[in-house]
């Protein structure tokens, strides 16, 4: 670790002035206030934020800023701690030459004299505690460079002080950044949130412990959900995840008793322990086919859980060295028989079969394979070959091996398609924009690509699915909320 002390030119002529220029305006009073993040809503109708703040030049005084940081691996730093004794603190972007782009975790923790802080726009990461306990800590902002916060990194701050004029202003969704922060207020019942367009990151402990919470759309462009990000919250009944999403933390969803079904998308790779533990309503989750890591604790306590799915290309072996069908981390608990009584493998194009038995001796239940796949019969005890019938999940049995029928899902809880939400236009459904017959989730890449600007046919009759007369984000965002099985009509202001 190395310490720098840091002087301007000021400073080294035995003085040093910091100066915090910002604006805060309310009700035509000007009050004391950070660059603070109200709830608000954009021209294109998105959930976005509003910053108020105000004047401030802070006291001059004879004030040396010490920061002690670790090099990276990636030639940048990390501040790991400041040890100065300032009021008003600058943060460089360059120390000895180094790229700043990190601060630590509780690097500024327990500094109670500081009341404002300016970080830099190479800054990317913000530790768990970084600023834990800054008591007087009343204005910052957050460069849009920043990807991560951490858990508790803005706690205790005046920031989070009932008693200032404001807070009582803060009300619903904070972002910082592209990073949802927190939320603000009492939240009403059966709240519906769906993230600001841009959004990266749900920050560590964001929603904790929000039971009215009863629908996330994180549909745009999240990638990693943080750990703890929505623990607790027990309402909790439907997740539309971006597909971007790569990451999701440590209990982040633990103990959301009323989830009942995971649709995890394919860009997904982690899922990290006790994610999704004492999630007693799920009874069915699908398995990215990215996945190269889910804890075998992630699923703890899921006591309804039934069903696994998985696409053929999965990769298997990853996700069985984890013990992943351990029978003491799956579904009752710690020491109790795993409820998974089906293993599910969907058939992909391009499939490459199954080579052996994909779990070994840790899954002890029925292999539900889909037909066309090719697969093992010698090494495979317990398996039925089905066929879908519709796209609702019906099926019928091709072939079966030592399968108990009692523990066969009535409907192959598949990912993709809830038909029946769409209205029609002449023979054509709303929402089908490359008119093959169904909404599904060609139309909702399609839809994107052609909002991006790719150089793509659609058909527009059809793509106006919210009925407001523009082909926008927000009828993608329609029909991706359809095809999650939201109670959602096409065609229909």
């Amino acid at each position: 670790m190395k310490v720098i002390n840091q002087k301007t030119k000021n400073q080294k002529a035995g003085k040093m002035t910091f100066k915090s220029v910002v604006a805060f305006v309310m009700s035509g009073m000007m009050f004391a206030a950070s660059p603070v993040f109200l709830k608000g809503v954009d021209e294109a109708g998105w959930i976005n934020t509003l910053r108020f703040s105000m004047n401030v030049n802070a006291d001059e005084s004879d004030v040396i800023n010490y920061f002690k940081f670790d090099e990276l691996e990636d030639g940048t730093v990390e501040i790991k701690k400041y040890t100065g004794t300032a009021t008003s603190v600058v943060v460089p972007d360059q120390i000895e030459g180094r790229t700043v782009s990190g601060i630590g975790k509780s690097a500024f923790e327990d500094c109670i004299d500081i009341t404002s802080i300016q970080l830099p726009n190479t800054l990317i990461r913000i530790g768990d505690k970084a600023f834990y306990n800054c008591q007087s800590l009343y204005y910052f902002d957050i460069p849009n460079s920043v990807e991560y916060i951490g858990m508790n990194a803005f706690g205790t701050t005046a920031y989070n002080d009932p008693g200032i004029p404001w807070y009582s202003k803060l009300v619903g969704e904070v972002y910082f950044g592209r990073i949802f922060y927190s939320y603000k207020g009492k939240m009403p019942e059966s709240t519906r949130i769906t993230l600001k367009k841009g959004t990266k990151l749900i920050a560590p402990g964001a929603l904790f412990g929000c039971t009215n919470l009863e629908e996330i759309d994180m549909s745009d462009q999240v990638a990693e959900i943080g750990k703890f990000a929505l623990k607790n919250c027990t309402g909790l009944k439907k997740v539309v995840f971006s597909d971007t999403l790569k990451e999701i933390g440590t209990e982040a969803f633990r103990n959301c008793q009323e989830l009942e079904e995971l649709k995890l998308p394919d860009s997904l790779t982690t899922i990290h322990d006790y994610a999704f533990r004492e999630c007693k309503k799920l009874e069915s989750v699908y398995i990215p086919k990215n996945a190269v890591y889910i804890s075998k604790t992630a699923f703890l306590e899921c006591t309804n859980l039934k069903n696994f799915i998985f696409s053929e290309n999965c990769d298997f072996d990853a996700i069985a060295s984890e013990n992943f069908f351990d029978n003491f981390n799956i579904g009752s608990g710690m020491h109790g028989e795993s409820t998974i009584k089906n293993v599910i493998i969907t058939k992909e194009e391009g499939g490459k079969g199954i080579s052996d038995n994909p779990f070994g001796n840790n899954f002890a239940g029925t292999y539900m394979i889909e037909d066309g796949i090719e697969f093992s019969d010698d090494a495979i005890d317990s398996y039925v070959v089905f066929k879908t019938t519709d796209d609702n999940g019906n099926y019928e049995i091709v072939s079966q091996k030592n399968a108990d029928d009692k523990s066969l899902p009535k409907v192959i809880p598949l990912e993709g398609v809830q038909d029946g939400g769409s209205e029609e236009v002449g023979s054509t459904k709303i929402g089908d924009v490359n008119g093959d017959g169904n909404v599904d989730v060609k139309d909702s890449a399609l839809m994107k690509r052609h909002l991006a600007g790719w150089d793509v046919k659609i058909d527009e009759s059809v793509a106006d699915v919210n009925g407001d007369g523009n082909i926008d984000v927000k009828d993608s965002a329609l029909v991706k909320r359809l095809l999650a099985g939201w109670d959602v009509v096409l065609g229909k202001k």
